[in-house]
């Protein structure tokens, strides 16, 4: 998949601090923040099979295809 499309899914992943708001009730986060940040984080996997010997991204892909290296070994 594209770093695009997985940017739309949800990360299991995702951890973030508690938040509260200043009564004790706590604060509602605002919608995609647990999504996938793709090669932004450590996990992200190119796919190797979109670039040729010398790294060069094949003709019909744009480079920016990979994976979620936690979720599996393979796209």
């Amino acid at each position: 998949m594209t770093e695009e499309e997985a940017k739309l899914r949800w990360c299991p992943f995702y951890r973030a601090p508690k938040s509260w708001a200043d009564d004790g009730r706590r604060e509602a986060r605002e919608i995609g923040e647990q999504s996938c940040i793709a090669s932004e984080c450590m996990a992200w996997r190119y796919d190797p099979s979109s670039y040729d010997s010398d790294g060069v991204p094949l003709p019909g892909t744009t480079g920016t295809e990979g994976y979620c290296g936690l979720a599996g070994t393979t796209p």
